[in-house]
């Protein structure tokens, strides 16, 4: 554990056992923090939470039915205070996935049972997650901060903008502090099956071609440790004293989708015949660029990216060699 001379608290982190969760969680009980993890009973996710706590002992477990205030309420009260709530639940990442209704219903649900459990238990902080893609795609490699307007081009991403606005508004209206972070590109070990790099690494692993986009595409790319920190970091009482601040989570550099896959693939020692570029179609709702300007975290606190894209993608070709995988028995 490290000794920073930091005040620690009592966290709540919904969503736990998620990719950006588990990392959150991570960062947080490094930084000497107490964590409650809050998960769903039937998530497929648990792995997670058995690697953290093998590495914290200490890290607490609230397995739940639902995500719901009336249940996650009595359950941490009777755990005693807590300074902030962390919310990492959410649906839609996974491209398919994608339907308006059941996006809408579950982002949204999750962000107005954060709250109302913040009421309940008179916890004064919320920090939500929210995604760069909010933003839109840009036909410019510039930078968007985040005064930037919002586009969303996908049902993802729109139901993501939704949650933003309303949580603001009903904090705003109940006196709880919100600080909303929008996440662009991870990489890291413990992403889901479906994402880029774990998929191209479990194609290579097993001697299959890669169907791919061109890879043109540009996007703004942080390792998973270094996002983790920075929720960890936003959540500590000194990084703002308004009432309602957005951070944007990035590395403020672009890199194009074909030179991440080519990463892996030397990485791998795989033939370049390996990977199908321009096989697949881009998606109608992606645009060229996406890239993030994260000065305004880096400014308001110590946090600065600290891995390079080149670890991280080592990290998660490690990871799938490792027993933490082949006890998953997940195959892509």
């Amino acid at each position: 554990m490290e000794n920073l001379g930091i005040k620690t608290m009592n966290v709540v982190l919904v969503g736990a056992n998620g990719f950006i969760g588990s990392w959150t969680a991570y960062a947080l009980l490094k930084r000497g923090h107490s964590v409650t993890g809050v998960c769903r009973q039937l998530s497929q996710n648990h792995w997670r939470l058995k690697w953290l706590r093998t590495t914290f002992p200490k890290f607490q477990i609230l397995p739940v039915s639902s995500i719901t205030a009336p249940e996650l309420a009595p359950k941490l009260g009777s755990q005693g205070s807590f300074d902030v709530l962390i919310n990492c639940a959410g649906d839609g990442i996974d491209p398919l996935r994608q339907e308006p209704s059941l996006l809408w219903e579950a982002n949204f649900f999750v962000t107005a049972q954060a709250i109302e459990t913040c009421q309940a238990l008179s916890i004064s902080r919320l920090v939500l997650s929210g995604t760069g893609f909010e933003y839109g795609f840009s036909d410019t490699a510039t930078p968007v901060a985040e005064s930037s307007p919002l586009k969303p081009t996908s049902p993802y991403s729109l139901s993501k903008v939704f949650c933003y606005y309303s949580a603001e508004r009903e904090c705003r209206r109940v006196g709880i502090q919100l600080i909303y972070l929008r996440v662009f590109g991870v990489i890291g070990p413990g992403d889901n099956a479906h994402r880029l790099v774990p998929s191209v690494i479990q194609h290579l692993r097993h001697a299959e071609p890669v169907p791919l986009t061109d890879g043109c595409q540009v996007r703004d790319f942080l390792a998973a440790q270094d996002v983790g920190y920075a929720f960890a970091i936003v959540s500590e009482p000194d990084i703002t004293t308004a009432n309602m601040e957005t951070f944007n989570i990035s590395s403020g550099q672009g890199i194009a989708v074909r030179d991440i896959v080519e990463m892996v693939r030397r990485e791998l020692d795989a033939p370049s015949s390996m990977l199908l570029w321009g096989t697949l179609p881009h998606r109608r709702t992606e645009g060229k660029f996406l890239i993030g300007d994260s000065s305004k975290l880096q400014q308001a606190s110590e946090w600065s990216p600290s891995v390079t894209l080149a670890k991280a993608v080592t990290d998660s070709i490690t990871f799938y060699e490792t027993d933490w995988f082949r006890k998953r028995n997940v195959r892509t």
